[in-house]
């Protein structure tokens, strides 16, 4: 099976590679599709996920929210290539390295690795809380899962129609591809 894939010559699942992208818009793939099948343990082993991610979604994603600029900031201060707020980033923190980070590991929500690799995360959760529905959790990405459950209990399944512009926009950007 991991030869199938291609992993099994790897030292790791996504051991980092030299990657000379002659078109700026694939020189992440490679991190897409690693975070999108694999995750590490607070210790640093690797472990696959148990429902894979649409690589491709991720990277349609990443392109709606910064255009893949890793330096992005948005008017509202969400920021990388993934535009994370910063309340949302600390809890993913939190969360993947526990109160405190290990000394030899700096996590920036600027670096690509680490914004991918929260995105999948996240993405991984709210697809699980929306039972595999991309387009509500594309939305509870976008405009916060608050707002999201909060206009699914008053509108049910019209629930679209009644989300804010920018989300409609993100949404058709993203399911669109």
């Amino acid at each position: 099976d991991e030869r199938r894939r291609g992993l099994a010559d790897r030292p790791t699942p996504c051991a980092p590679e030299a990657v000379i992208a002659m078109n700026p818009q694939d020189r992440y793939d490679s991190m897409w599709q690693c975070y999108s099948e694999w995750d590490r343990r607070r210790d640093g082993s690797w472990f696959q996920r148990q429902t894979p991610l649409d690589w491709r979604l991720l990277k349609a994603q990443g392109i709606a929210e910064s255009n893949l600029d890793p330096d992005a900031v948005s008017p509202v201060g969400a920021k990388g290539l993934t535009q994370f707020m910063d309340a949302t980033w600390k809890e993913w923190e939190t969360n993947e390295f526990g109160p405190a980070i290990p000394p030899n590991r700096h996590v920036s929500v600027f670096d690509p690795e680490d914004s991918i690799r929260a995105q999948a995360d996240v993405m991984q959760w709210l697809m699980g809380v929306f039972k595999g529905d991309p387009a509500k959790a594309l939305s509870a990405f976008n405009w916060g899962i608050g707002n999201l459950w909060k206009c699914l209990e008053k509108h049910g399944d019209q629930w679209r129609d009644f989300l804010p512009l920018e989300t409609k926009q993100y949404l058709e950007k993203i399911l669109a591809r």
